[in-house]
């Protein structure tokens, strides 16, 4: 950003003692802006204060400050000028500001799934970006963590990497994008075994500086039958005696058994 400073004596006397305080914006724990240069150079302590001698009537003096955003935020940066009149009388404390609005992205990050699977079934990822920030995201990649117990079969985009990076130069401020991953759950995938997915996905601004990192999870139990059988007899018996033999059985599974 390039911020211009004008300072100009509309009084009918000559202005003394001019100290012109550039406030550059920021938070009690961040700077919002990075200082670059400026011309001409700053004359006081730092580099926002410029001392100007005098100002005759009708004079200008003009300020170029170039600076580096480092936030994502709108910001507004503030500028005081004090001076004297010939007495050595402090006037009235003149102030000016500006808003520059951030153009940044802003993405949402979601992941659906199905709500259940079966040992030899499918499981079918729904991944949604969605860049609901002012500018566009640039360096998008996407990038699955595959559960255990699964094996990749197909997806809507081709992976760029592999079967689980997918990335993309850019999405405009508004895009809304859908990626669909199908898994097949591999056979003797334990009945109760939770598939637990995760997606991340890393950005940046057009001024490639890199945004928050997002992630996504969608968790599928896996459901399906499971037996246990107990047998029980008396420890000892006569010659001649009748006994019985006690068959239990019962399900441990999540799912009926046929």
């Amino acid at each position: 950003i390039t911020y211009m400073i004008r300072i100009e004596n509309v009084g009918l006397a000559t202005a003394y003692n001019i100290e012109v305080n550039d406030i550059y914006p920021s938070n009690m724990t961040a700077q919002w802006v990075i200082y670059l240069n400026s011309a001409p150079g700053a004359t006081g302590p730092g580099n926002n204060v410029w001392n100007i001698a005098s100002l005759a009537p009708g004079a200008a003096y003009i300020i170029w400050i170039n600076v580096t955003v480092a936030v994502q935020y709108n910001i507004t940066n503030n500028v005081e000028v004090n001076y004297r009149d010939a007495d050595g009388e402090a006037q009235v404390t003149e102030r000016a500001s500006w808003t520059t609005w951030v153009q940044n992205p802003f993405i949402l990050l979601t992941k659906t799934a199905n709500a259940t699977a079966v040992p030899g079934g499918y499981v079918l990822y729904n991944i949604t970006a969605e860049n609901i920030g002012t500018g566009n995201a640039t360096g998008v990649t996407v990038t699955e963590s595959y559960p255990a117990g699964t094996t990749f079969v197909w997806a809507s985009i081709t992976p760029t990497a592999g079967n689980s990076v997918w990335t993309f130069d850019d999405l405009p401020a508004g895009f809304i994008g859908s990626l669909l991953i199908l898994v097949r759950v591999n056979n003797g995938t334990v009945p109760g075994t939770v598939l637990a997915n995760t997606v991340s996905l890393t950005y940046s601004s057009l001024a490639n500086m890199s945004m928050p990192a997002l992630t996504a999870r969608a968790n599928t139990p896996v459901i399906g039958p499971s037996m246990s059988i107990l047998k029980t007899a008396p420890a000892s018996v006569n010659v001649t005696d009748v006994f019985n033999y006690t068959v239990e059985y019962w399900t441990t599974g999540t799912d009926w058994a046929y």
